[in-house]
């Protein structure tokens, strides 16, 4: 009795050792979300903002060329995605929390505006030239320094004519339009672009003054 209890001991610790020096083969693990983008994606128009939910409002995702292939954009509270519109609004404005994609625009097959959206009607300026009233030619001798400056042609600026310098060398003053709002998710382009590693000529860093009235600009 003895002897069979040694021997099955034997065996146990045998096994336990094989189990220990056992390795498991290590299998590649795929991106985990691959298939679920590719599956998202199928069929869909890139940069185009869509819902992969509609618990978050706030919460939407498009289909671009980036290293995932998806890239997600939450509005800033208190507003929340409009799909149709592609832009962040105040939720009492936005009818669509519970839709996944935008609406098509409207063709002359279907004009029902509760499942497309109207085209906006193109409207041709046909401006005359004779109609338009322009204003008088600036006169140099009344338009002077410092309340006022006019160069016709462009090809003047101060000190040109009065101290020699090139115009070349002017700093100029340039104005940028956009559309939208001044929020902190955009101000870090700003701030790169008035890096204080960026002068003008003279040694000053460039500046520069924001005019907004955009409602959603924090």
């Amino acid at each position: 009795m003895a002897g069979t209890s040694r021997a099955c001991f034997l065996v146990l610790l045998m096994l336990v050792v094989s189990t220990l020096q056992f390795t498991p083969r290590r299998t590649r693990k795929r991106y985990p979300g691959k298939t679920r983008v590719k599956e998202l994606c199928k069929d869909r128009i890139f940069n185009e903002f869509f819902r992969d939910q509609t618990d978050n409002c706030a919460k939407v995702v498009k289909c671009d060329t980036s290293r995932t292939g998806l890239s997600t954009v939450t509005c800033s509270a208190p507003l929340v995605f409009d799909i149709d519109t592609q832009i962040c609004n105040y939720e009492d404005r936005v009818n669509n929390c519970d839709r996944v994609n935008k609406m098509p625009e409207c063709t002359e097959e279907e004009r029902d505006v509760t499942k497309c959206i109207p085209k906006e009607e193109e409207q041709n300026l046909e401006i005359a030239v004779e109609d338009v009233d322009l204003g008088p030619e600036c006169d140099r001798q009344k338009c002077v320094l410092p309340d006022c400056y006019c160069s016709a042609d462009g090809t003047l600026a101060p000190g040109v004519e009065e101290l020699g310098l090139d115009i070349k060398e002017i700093p100029q003053m340039i104005t940028i339009t956009f559309n939208g709002a001044v929020t902190g998710e955009n101000m870090n382009i700003y701030d790169r672009l008035f890096s204080s590693e960026r002068v003008n000529p003279n040694g000053c860093s460039a500046k520069g003054t924001f005019y907004v009235s955009h409602k959603y600009t924090n």
